[in-house]
């Protein structure tokens, strides 16, 4: 039984960004390396790969895997936030790919015990590292304003206004500290809106909470500021005939690579449309049905 997370559009991903032998990459989001290990095989015997990683436990197993394959020698992994692409360029002589799979892996939501996910109660934390800002924080010191902001911009929820309010009444009371807390806020709000008894009133097949606990995880993480950073500076750090690619998972994500790839001087478009996961791939992975692969070559 493989007990790793399956590398999402993995054939896509080997087709687009066409890995030779000898050739240097940098996977942007290690995981437990499924994406690295495919690309190392299409890279004997001497490419190499930096691979950023900031979940401590994923770099474990990422290392403990790449080690069984005897890989581990052609892998610098680099727990940081690979914003900070531009800083290590030089652990490498030329660039010749930059990948980044945007997604959370199933076992960050279900294992990590940071809050991802509403369906388990634990603290609100949603820190993809160690450093920063935790969503217990934000939720508990933002301004109503703030919170309709973010809940509007990164969760796209037509009712931001109206949580906000719900979450800067309810922390009168006592502080939110745990995703049940505020999964529930958010649930009793639709309950009374749709008037209904229903313990989860879905909307539109999704949960209640989904929205809004995407928009707090987005804002603790500022993932679409390290998003454009990646773009801006793996861009230039890319060797000449060098290939980006990116899978994104939501529409805030996917028009950032978009109009990136579209107004930079420096790429031409190699994915006219955005590349989707097979039918097959999705009855395998259900969290692979929303993902969007563009790809782009520097000049």
């Amino acid at each position: 039984m493989n007990m790793y997370h399956n590398p999402v559009m993995i054939k896509e991903v080997l087709e687009e960004m066409n890995p030779q032998p000898g050739e240097n990459f940098v996977d942007c989001t290690l995981g437990n390396a499924g994406h690295t290990i495919e690309i190392l095989r299409r890279t004997k015997p001497d490419g190499r790969i930096l691979g950023f990683e900031l979940d401590i436990k994923a770099s474990g197993e990422a290392k403990e895997r790449l080690k069984e394959g005897g890989l581990l020698s052609r892998v610098e992994i680099i727990e940081d936030n690979f914003r900070n692409i531009k800083k290590y360029k030089n652990k490498l002589p030329k660039i010749d790919g930059i990948l980044a799979d945007l997604g959370l892996r199933s076992g960050q939501i279900e294992e990590s015990g940071k809050g991802f996910s509403f369906n388990a109660d634990e603290p609100l934390d949603m820190r993809f590292g160690l450093q920063g800002t935790s969503a217990e924080e934000i939720v508990n010191t933002y301004t109503m304003d703030e919170l309709s902001h973010i809940f509007s911009e990164y969760g796209e929820e037509k009712n931001y206004q109206h949580i906000a309010k719900e979450i800067v009444k309810a922390r009168k009371n006592k502080p939110i500290k745990t995703t049940s807390e505020l999964a529930e806020i958010i649930l009793d709000f639709y309950r009374q809106k749709l008037k209904t008894k229903k313990e989860i009133p879905w909307i539109g097949g999704i949960h209640p909470a989904t929205r809004i606990f995407q928009a707090f995880r987005i804002e603790v993480n500022d993932e679409l500021g390290a998003l454009k950073k990646l773009l801006e500076d793996g861009s230039e750090i890319l060797s000449s005939g060098g290939r980006i690619g990116i899978i994104s998972y939501h529409s805030l994500e996917d028009r950032i690579v978009k109009r990136f790839y579209r107004t930079s001087p420096q790429l031409v478009i190699k994915t006219k449309k955005p590349i989707i996961s097979s039918e097959e791939e999705v009855k395998k992975n259900r969290r692979a049905r929303s993902a969007k692969f563009r790809v782009a070559i520097k000049e």
